[in-house]
Formats: structure tokens, sequence, C-alpha cells
């Protein structure tokens, strides 16, 4: 009998790298359905990542809204609390008592910041806005008398 190999199935298959491999077969599971347990998984990793933007947005959200007067109640409301919970929680006074001197700590070197800063409104005077981009109309008028008085003649 001769040994001829007629059969296709056992025909040598040729030797793949690895990587082509992988490749194979991501391109395999990507084909197929997302079962519900793919699903949840792929939005707790969503909610994973998205939690420190909403802490973030959360955080800014509240510290623009909180002026410096907004502050320096909750200042007073710690100080307040803490001279009141002291004889039942010594600790949890303390406590609320260190807290309520670092508040007041942000807060004079917040209002400090901000005043040298600005608040971001337009500078007033005299209830006028002041641009202070524009020319005072006293130079104005005297850089028109000196430099335009080609065009008067």
């Amino acid at each position: 009998m001769s040994a001829t190999n007629t059969d296709p199935n056992d025909a040598p298959k040729p030797v793949r790298a690895k990587w082509e491999q992988e490749l194979e077969e991501i391109l395999a599971a990507s084909d197929r359905e997302a079962t519900p347990v793919d699903k949840a998984r792929g939005k707790v990793v969503a909610a994973r990542y998205q939690a420190p933007d909403q802490v973030r947005q959360t955080t800014t959200r509240i510290r623009s809204g909180m002026t410096t007067g907004a502050w320096l109640l909750v200042f007073l409301g710690l100080t307040v609390g803490a001279f009141a919970v002291r004889p039942f929680s010594p600790l949890l006074g303390r406590t609320m008592a260190v807290a309520a001197v670092v508040l007041l700590v942000v807060v004079v070197i917040r209002g400090l910041m901000s005043s040298s800063r600005g608040d971001g409104g337009p500078k007033m005077w005299r209830g006028r806005e002041i641009d202070p981009g524009s020319p005072n109309p006293r130079e104005q008028s005297w850089r028109s008398r000196l430099f335009d008085q080609d065009k008067d003649r």
C-alpha cells in the first residue's frame, strides 16, 4: 500500500506566529455578541473611571458656590459645635476645634488671595465700569491735539 496522503484534513498546517493567533482570538471574541455579564462588567469599569471626574466636578461646584462669608459661617458652626460637643466627647470637640482653626486659616488665605487677584468681575469706580485697556479721555484729547493737528488743517 502506498503512503500517499489524499485526505485534505491531514495536510500540514502552516506555522503561524503567536501574535497572529492572539489577533485571531481577539477578532473572534469581538465578533460574538456581548453577554449580560460582559455588559455589567463594562458598566462597572466605566463607573470606576468616571468616579474621580464626578468627585472633582462636585468639589469644584461646591467651592465655586461658597463665598468667603459662607466659609466663615461654616467656621462659626464648627466652633459652636466644638464647644457644645466638648463636654460629651472631648475627642470630637477637639477635632472640631482643630478643623475650625484650619478652616479659619484657609478663609484668611483665600480672602487675601482673592483680593489681590480680583474676583473676576468688572473693575468699578464710582459706580462706573473701568476698562483698563481704554485710554484716559484727558490723555486721548491731549494725544489727539498733538498728533491729529494735520487733520484739522
